[in-house]
């Protein structure tokens, strides 16, 4: 896939980067605050977003876990090879559900 966040929005200021994030997160993430260790997760087949995302995400002082997903079936859909990024350190995960509105403590 071809999605891609343009050149001059990777090189906004760190705080109006924030609101791509969010909207990303909105788009295609998750967050799971019923775990007993919390967890956001974020998923793309575009390797050119996923390495992208993970640069705004280091520029917040957001360390990001990075996985790759080959391609399967699973019970009778075909999916394809995707990225995922997933925030569970808890210093990291407190800073991203601030930024999405998100209470981890409620």
């Amino acid at each position: 896939m071809n999605k891609k966040i343009p050149n001059f929005m990777m090189s906004l200021p760190v705080e109006k980067q924030k609101h791509i994030i969010l909207g990303m997160w909105r788009g295609d993430g998750h967050i799971n605050i019923k775990r007993i260790w919390p967890r956001a997760g974020y998923s793309t087949i575009s390797y050119q977003l996923f390495h992208q995302l993970k640069m705004l995400l280091l520029r917040q002082k957001i360390v990001p876990s990075l996985y790759k997903e080959k391609e399967k079936t699973a019970k009778g859909v075909n999916h394809k090879e995707n990225f995922r990024i997933h925030v569970g350190d808890r210093y990291s995960l407190k800073k991203l559900a601030n930024m999405l509105g998100i209470n981890l403590y409620t």
